[in-house]
């Protein structure tokens, strides 16, 4: 651009000297036609004015050279007017594809997207709104949301938090339970964002929102079943020893039960081999009898003889089962005992008096016939 206005300003320069050159000549030429044929004096008696003709190139370069550049800039003003506004219009152009192609996305998406107005009222809903909630634009446009949506099992706190965050500006993000319109309950993934203007006033809030009502569905189920398991941790730990070690018989995990009965911290036992702790395992018999039924991926149920830390030794009803991986193989083993010490001592006892009285009514017997 630089150099046009440089080659035009030249041109009108150029055009205004030569213009000067021929008002010399036309003067010499008036000069002649009245008889000038003597000295150069002669030429300001009969062109008085012809000094100024003279230097007429000079003036006139200048002049010209002033409304070259002057035009130039102007012509160069008119076409970078004239380039912007091309530019311009494919900007607008451009961006008017672009403005439909979101529409169709945004209206198309599965998330529902509302845009309200600083006092919270329904302004558009694309789609995706109607398909997750069940209301048209026409149904909820100038209302508050809330009012619509919200019902006896919403988290009243949360809706509280996410208005208070909201009037002060803040962008949220949070997972809420709203009602369809046909009253069915579902969950929402909010994301609002309130939109300012120059001033710092809110004028609009944009709320994206995605339904996790599988997602939290499934939560529910796996906290709801996480809980009862725990419930049932909690009952076993209290009546029962736990154990359960890997396939090279290392203790991976042991309940307080055990800790207990056998007089050892948790970080003690772990690692331990079973065998070091049951006495019957150290049967080599016992232990192919138990890992037959164990490899066979069956339960094994039985009395085993473990010694605690302190030398002593009880009894225990031990039932073992086999742990498969996700492949079916068997990687750990879980096991379940009862301390029947006591029991196993009474039927000692019972046993003993029982042979006792058998023996006393045996001597009776004999006394008797001998007396006869």
């Amino acid at each position: 651009m630089k150099k046009d206005l440089f080659n035009g300003v030249v041109k009108y320069t150029a055009a205004g000297f030569m213009l000067g050159v021929l008002l010399i000549i036309i003067g010499l030429g008036l000069s002649y036609a009245h008889g000038f044929k003597g000295s150069w004096f002669h030429i300001f008696q009969f062109a008085p004015n012809f000094v100024i003709i003279i230097f007429s190139p000079i003036f006139l370069s200048l002049l010209s050279y002033f409304i070259g550049v002057k035009t130039e800039q102007l012509l160069l003003s008119n076409r970078e007017i004239k380039e912007s506004l091309v530019l311009q219009q494919i900007n607008n152009s451009a961006a008017d594809i672009q403005l439909k192609l979101l529409a169709k996305v945004v209206a198309q998406v599965n998330e529902s997207i509302v845009i309200s107005n600083g006092r919270g009222l329904v302004e558009w809903i694309n789609d995706g709104f109607t398909k997750n909630c069940g209301y048209t634009l026409e149904e909820v446009k100038g209302k508050v949301l809330d009012d619509i949506l919200h019902g006896p099992l919403t988290d009243k706190k949360v809706a509280k938090s996410i208005l208070e965050k909201l009037l002060r500006g803040e962008a949220i993000t949070e997972e809420l339970l709203i009602y369809h319109k046909d009253g069915s309950t579902i969950w929402l993934a909010l994301s609002i964002k309130p939109i300012c203007d120059d001033t710092g006033e809110i004028v609009n809030f944009i709320a994206i929102q995605n339904n996790i009502t599988d997602r939290k569905l499934r939560e529910i189920s796996i906290e709801s079943l996480y809980k009862e398991v725990s419930e049932y941790k909690f009952a076993l730990d209290q009546s029962a020893i736990v154990i359960i070690f890997n396939n090279t018989g290392k203790i991976i995990h042991v309940n307080r039960k055990f800790c207990e009965i056998n007089e050892m911290a948790e970080e003690e036992l772990l690692g331990k081999d079973y065998r070091a702790i049951s006495i019957s395992m150290r049967n080599k018999t016992v232990v192919k009898n138990i890992m037959t039924n164990l490899q066979d991926a069956k339960i094994w149920k039985g009395e085993l003889i473990n010694r605690n830390s302190n030398g002593t030794s009880y009894a225990a009803d031990t039932t073992i089962v086999p742990l498969l991986d996700a492949r079916g193989k068997l990687h750990k083993f879980l096991v379940i005992q009862q301390d029947i010490t006591e029991r196993k001592e009474l039927e000692i006892e019972l046993m003993t008096n029982k042979n006792k009285l058998q023996q006393a009514m045996q001597i009776a017997k004999l006394g008797s016939w001998e007396k006869s």
